[in-house]
């Protein structure tokens, strides 16, 4: 059976739902991932060269910064999942030659990847390269069809959705803890405008839109559905007025440590990693309990209004009333804080 999976990503929500398909059929198999991201060569563009010339790290941040983020995205997914998994991108203009490179430089023996579907293919793979990788790969491909045979696509939308929204959490999560490894070591500088950014994303987000959206549309219709799942939702429930809590005493902590750095940082860090752990646990419940019962027990209708709550969420990042500085703040820290030595994104060239 299969040991070593490759599975082409990209930001989509159809590769959302690979991405969690592919961790379903890795689990089934004792198999580990190796998600792959083809990174336009921006390069190539007038205002790339222009860019690579005036500001090299500006450059590279737009070359690589998303790819990190979309890569660990589908990281956090296998660890939610509790499958091993690693993550490599490479600058290519040609996707599927740069899958077929991929699968052989990391001895993979299978290659899984979303078809062309009933939505295409708009980002990941264009006509038909879906169709050269099966040509030419000299491994299996296993082609997902399951979104565009989809027999309920509003919860297809509504849990794409959701499980990004996650999965962008989670992103976010991971930079905050490698920043914090590299502050234990001695190595990094106090960021403090990042750090109140961070906090701002958490505020702005996942508290003030992502998780009322859950208590008042998910959970709401999935209490109506399901006695059996009350206990759990309460439970979640109770979890996101904690989180807010949390997210206070995280503030606070950073107020303090800006005021006094000498002993303030002890305080943000034992903050910090205890809000860690508590999201971790929370993202897992949902991912793991609460989603495979919404799947079970939610008519098509519901998830038609779950859906269209979720897709009303505007993202930060993406807001142009948002001020610049913010905006900018995020995609930095969904990008990657400077590198560390635990760095699980490589290029193939690192490999």
């Amino acid at each position: 059976m299969y040991k070593h999976i490759l599975v082409p990503v990209d930001d989509s929500i159809l590769s959302v739902h690979t991405v969690s398909h592919a961790v379903e059929f890795a689990r089934s198999v004792g198999a580990r991932l190796t998600f792959f991201h083809a990174v336009a060569d921006y390069a190539g563009s007038g205002d790339g060269a222009l860019m690579h010339v005036i500001d090299p790290a500006v450059f590279r941040a737009h070359m690589v910064g998303r790819a990190r983020a979309v890569l660990q995205k589908a990281e956090l997914a296998a660890r939610i999942g509790q499958v091993p998994s690693a993550a490599r991108h490479l600058v290519s203009d040609r996707p599927y030659e740069a899958i077929l490179q991929a699968a052989k430089t990391q001895g993979c023996d299978l290659v899984f990847m979303a078809s062309h579907g009933r939505q295409g293919l708009s980002r990941l793979m264009i006509g038909s390269q879906t169709l050269k990788v099966l040509a030419e790969a000299s491994v299996p491909v296993l082609v997902d069809t399951s979104e565009s045979r989809a027999a309920r696509p509003a919860m297809t939308r509504a849990l794409g959705i959701i499980q990004d929204e996650h999965r962008t959490l989670g992103v976010v999560l991971h930079q905050l803890q490698a920043l914090l490894q590299e502050m234990s070591r001695g190595g990094a500088v106090p960021d403090f405008p990042l750090l109140r950014t961070f906090l701002t994303y958490l505020q702005e987000f996942p508290l003030r839109l992502h998780h009322p959206k859950e208590d008042g549309y998910l959970f709401r219709l999935l209490k109506q559905r399901s006695a059996e799942a009350e206990p759990l939702l309460a439970k979640l429930e109770r979890q996101h007025q904690e989180e807010s809590d949390r997210v206070s005493r995280l503030v606070a902590a950073l107020d303090a440590w800006e005021a006094g750095p000498a002993t303030g940082v002890a305080r943000f860090a034992n903050e910090s990693r205890d809000y860690l752990e508590f999201v971790w646990n929370h993202l897992a419940l949902e991912e793991r309990e609460v989603l495979p019962l919404a799947m079970a027990a939610l008519e098509e209708r519901d998830w038609e209004e779950v859906a269209d709550a979720f897709g009303e969420n505007g993202d930060p990042r993406f807001d142009p009333t948002r001020d610049e500085h913010f905006r900018e703040g995020i995609w930095r820290l969904l990008s990657g804080l400077p590198e560390t030595g635990n760095e699980s994104v490589h290029s193939l060239s690192a490999a």
